[in-house]
C-alpha cells in the first residue's frame, strides 16, 4: 500500500517524510551505527594528532575531514580526506610516507579499518599560502623523464656474491683444496685440443 501511495502521490507529510537524495541518511539511523561511525571518525582524527607529534610537524601545516559514504553491504564506509593548509615543500616530498604511517597506525588500532576505510585523498587549502599558483614552461619536467644512470656492477666481484649458511661455508672450506684440484682438471679436460 505504501508504495502505491508514493506513486501515486499520497499525503504532503509522507512525502515531506522521504529522503530527498538516495545517499540521504534516514532519520531514524540506528543509534549503534551512528556512535560506530562518530568513533571511527574520531580515531582517524586521533591517529592523525598522533602522527604530526611524533614526526614534528607543526599541527596547524595538515588536518583531516572524515567522510561518510553509502554503506554498502550493510557495512558503514568511509573516506579520509588530508587537508594541507600550511605549504611546505617537505610536505609533498613526504607526503606518501605521511600517507603510509598514517594507514599503517590507523590499521594497528583497528584491524578492520581496510573495510570501512575506503580511500585517503590530498587536498590544498585555497589559504596555503602556494607561492607555484602558475603552471611553468614545458622545458621544466624534462629533467623528471631522463632516467637516472644505471650503477656499473663487476660480476666477478666475490663481495656482491650470495654467500650459502654457515655449516655450508664450513663443508665447503674442509673439501676447497679438493674441489679446487677436481676443477683444474676437469677445465683443462674441456679446453683440451682434440685432433680431427
Amino acid at each position: 500500500m505504501g508504495i502505491i501511495k508514493r506513486l501515486f502521490g499520497g499525503r504532503a507529510s509522507e512525502r515531506d517524510s522521504q529522503p530527498s537524495s538516495p545517499f540521504s541518511v534516514p532519520e531514524s539511523r540506528h543509534p549503534a551505527t551512528a556512535t560506530r561511525e562518530d568513533a571511527r571518525r574520531e580515531l582517524v582524527k586521533a591517529v592523525l594528532r598522533d602522527v604530526r607529534r611524533a614526526h614534528g610537524i607543526p599541527a596547524n601545516w595538515i588536518d583531516c575531514e572524515v567522510l561518510s559514504l553509502p554503506p554498502y553491504k550493510g557495512e558503514s564506509r568511509m573516506f579520509a580526506t588530508l587537508l594541507i593548509l600550511h605549504w611546505d615543500e617537505r610536505l609533498l616530498k613526504y607526503a606518501l610516507a605521511i600517507q603510509r604511517r598514517f594507514s599503517a597506525e590507523i590499521v594497528k588500532l583497528d584491524p578492520t579499518a581496510p573495510r570501512w576505510l575506503q580511500g585517503m585523498a590530498w587536498q590544498f587549502a585555497s589559504d596555503a599560502d602556494c607561492p607555484f599558483l602558475e603552471m611553468p614552461a614545458p622545458d621544466a619536467w624534462l629533467d623528471a623523464i631522463t632516467p637516472p644512470p644505471v650503477p656499473k656492477v663487476d660480476l666477478l666481484d666475490r663481495r656482491k656474491a650470495k654467500r650459502g649458511s654457515r655449516s655450508q661455508r664450513k663443508a665447503g672450506d674442509q673439501s676447497a683444496g679438493e674441489q679446487t684440484s677436481r676443477q683444474r682438471e676437469e677445465d683443462f679436460e674441456q679446453t683440451r685440443r682434440i685432433g680431427l
